[in-house]
């Protein structure tokens, strides 16, 4: 009986061995929502930028944070650039499928950084954030994460 008992384990074994190799799960992941519930916003350069090193660009620190957004998918604008003053093409960037716009303006005063931006919804054609903060220049990457999450508040109108 013993040595029955082992058989049947050794066979048991043998089967679970050859089995082992043949069985294979499969995950299938959906995501529902992702992208196309994701609201597109571009994030133009900052006029004055170029007064920082190329690392601290505000512009693109704020569009690097809105990447990492899962309610914001960020538009490509490379090479476009408005200062907070300038008026915004709504037409051009409602073709381009883009529903808010940032747009800014970087200089200095008193040794400090000045930045005013403004978030500006594309299809009603107003700003729904203007504003102005400061920071000395040890902290003007930090200037730039206060804006993009001022820019990411859920707040926003939307």
């Amino acid at each position: 009986m013993n040595r029955d008992i082992r058989s049947l384990i050794a066979v048991c074994a043998l089967l679970l061995a050859s089995l082992s190799g043949v069985a294979r799960g499969q995950v299938s992941v959906e995501v529902v929502g992702g992208e196309g519930s994701r609201i597109p916003i571009a994030v133009l350069s900052f006029h004055g930028d170029e007064q920082v090193k190329e690392e601290q660009r505000i512009g693109q620190i704020i569009a690097a944070d809105l990447m990492r957004s899962s309610a914001l998918r960020v538009v490509e604008a490379s090479g476009l650039g408005a200062g907070v003053d300038d008026k915004v093409d709504h037409e051009y960037f409602a073709s381009m499928g883009t529903a808010m716009v940032v747009i800014g303006k970087v200089s200095r005063k008193d040794g400090a950084f000045v930045a005013r931006y403004a978030l500006v919804d594309v299809a009603r054609q107003e700003r729904v954030i203007e504003e102005t903060m400061t920071e000395p220049p040890s902290s003007v990457r930090f200037l730039a994460h206060r804006i993009a999450d001022r820019v990411h508040e859920p707040d926003r109108g939307r």
